[in-house]
C-alpha cells in the first residue's frame, strides 16, 4: 500500500526566543498549488584540454517557492480566505522582521527570532529566512488572494530541541554555567583595575563602582546555586538587566575613541566577560515556576477549631493581601534615575553611534550610584 498523504500538514512556525514567547504555527489550511524545493551544490567546476576538475565544497542553502491560495470559505475557526491570507503574511512577513527589530531596539540577539518551515509532506524542515512576500489577483480567480512566498533555509537542521542546540542541559548545563560564569566575573574583578589606564578620566570612577556592584551581584547569584540551592527567578532577571547593560555599556566607551594601544581589546574584554555571564544566566539558571503559599488563610470559622476544624489562621487581625502580596528582598536596588540610565544603556546601539565622554557619563554615573547591592 503506498504511503498516506493525509494528515501531514505543511506548516511556519514563529519562534520568538529574544522575548521567550512560546512558539506559534500557523498550519496551510490548503496546501500549495506549487512547492519547489532546491538543493544547490557549492561547486565550482573548471575545463581543461583534458576534461575538467571540481572545487567542491559542500551542499549550498536550499531555496523554497510556493504559491497557491488561501480559499474563500470560512473555516471551523470562523476565518475565510482573507483572514487567513492576512494572517499568513503577519506570521511569514511582518512579524518576523518587526520581531527582529524589537529585538535589536532592545539590545537582545535577532538571531532568536526564527522562522521555521515545517513541510510533513515532504519530510523537510529548515529555520528560513523569508526573501519575498507576494500577492497575486488574477481575473480568472476574482475572489482569491493568491500568494507566492519565497525563502532561503539558513539551517536545514531543526529536528533537535532548542536546549539541545546549545548544548548539555539540566544537571550537566548547570555545572557548565557556574565553571563558564565564575571564570567570567573572576575576568571582571581582574581587569576593573585597568580601567584607569584606558579610559578617560570621568568615567573611571562610575565604571569601576558598576563593575564592583554587578560583580557583588553576580556572586549574589553564584553562591546559592554552588551550595545547591535554588536562586530567586526575580533576582536572577534582575542579573542578567546588569550584564545586558554592563555588555552594552563597555561598547560604548570602546565607540568613543582616541585610546593606547590595548585599550580596545581590554574594553572588549570586559564586554565579552559580561556576555558571557549574560549567556550563563539565561541557558543554566532559569529558576522554575514558583507559586504562593495561601494555606495560612484558611482558618476557623465560627468556633470549628474547637470541634475538629481547622486553627485559627495566622493572619487573623492583619490584611492578609499586604503580607502575602509583599515580595522578597533581592539583596540589590536601584534609584529611578538608576533604573532609567539601566534602560538607556541596554537601548543604547554603540554599532550605529559612536558615543562622547559626556554621553557615556550621563548614563554611567546614575547608574553606579543608584544601584545598590547588599553584602
Amino acid at each position: 500500500m503506498p504511503t498516506s498523504q493525509r494528515n501531514r500538514p505543511i506548516s511556519f512556525v514563529l519562534d520568538d526566543q529574544a522575548q521567550g514567547e512560546p512558539a506559534f504555527a500557523l498550519d496551510l489550511l490548503l496546501r500549495p498549488e506549487d512547492l519547489t524545493i532546491s538543493q544547490p551544490s557549492r561547486v565550482s567546476v573548471v575545463q581543461t584540454l583534458g576534461g575538467g576538475w571540481a572545487d567542491s565544497f559542500g551542499p549550498g542553502l536550499s531555496t523554497i517557492n510556493i504559491s497557491g491560495h488561501t480559499g474563500w470559505r470560512e473555516d471551523a475557526y470562523g476565518q475565510d480566505g482573507e483572514a487567513r491570507f492576512l494572517a499568513l503574511r503577519d506570521q511569514v512577513f511582518d512579524q518576523w522582521h518587526k520581531r527582529r527589530q524589537d529585538a535589536i531596539d532592545q539590545g537582545l540577539d535577532p538571531a532568536d527570532v526564527r522562522l521555521l518551515f515545517a513541510d510533513d509532506l515532504d519530510s523537510f524542515a529548515g529555520e528560513v529566512v523569508p526573501l519575498s512576500f507576494t500577492l497575486k489577483r488574477s481575473r480568472a480567480r476574482p475572489l482569491l488572494l493568491q500568494y507566492a512566498i519565497s525563502l532561503i533555509v539558513v539551517d536545514p537542521d531543526v529536528g533537535q530541541s532548542i536546549d539541545d542546540a546549545f548544548g548539555p542541559t539540566g544537571d550537566a548545563l548547570q555545572s557548565a554555567g557556574l565553571s563558564s560564569m565564575g571564570a567570567s566575573i573572576g575576568g571582571l574583578a581582574g581587569a576593573v583595575s585597568s580601567v584607569g589606564q584606558w579610559v578617560n578620566t570621568t568615567l573611571v570612577a562610575p565604571l569601576q563602582s558598576f563593575v564592583h556592584g554587578a560583580v557583588s551581584l553576580f556572586n549574589a547569584v553564584l553562591a546559592p546555586v554552588r551550595a545547591g540551592f535554588q536562586v530567586v527567578g526575580a533576582l536572577v532577571n534582575t542579573a542578567m538587566g546588569v550584564a545586558q547593560a554592563g555588555a552594552n555599556l563597555f561598547r560604548m566607551v570602546s565607540s568613543i575613541g582616541g585610546y593606547v594601544v590595548g585599550a580596545v581589546a581590554g574594553l572588549a574584554g570586559i564586554a565579552a566577560d559580561f556576555t558571557s555571564i549574560w549567556f550563563c544566566l539565561k541557558r543554566a539558571f532559569r529558576a522554575p515556576l514558583s507559586y504562593g503559599w495561601y494555606w495560612d488563610l484558611y482558618g476557623a470559622s465560627n468556633c470549628s477549631s474547637t470541634a475538629g476544624g481547622r486553627p485559627l489562621s495566622p493572619l487573623a487581625g492583619v490584611n492578609p493581601f499586604d503580607v502575602m502580596s509583599s515580595a522578597a528582598p533581592l539583596g540589590v536596588s536601584f534609584t529611578p534615575a538608576a533604573s532609567a540610565a539601566l534602560a538607556g544603556i541596554v537601548a543604547a546601539d554603540p554599532v550605529r553611534q559612536a558615543y562622547t565622554v559626556a554621553q557615556v557619563n550621563n548614563l554611567a554615573a546614575p547608574l553606579a550610584a543608584g544601584m545598590v547591592v547588599a553584602p
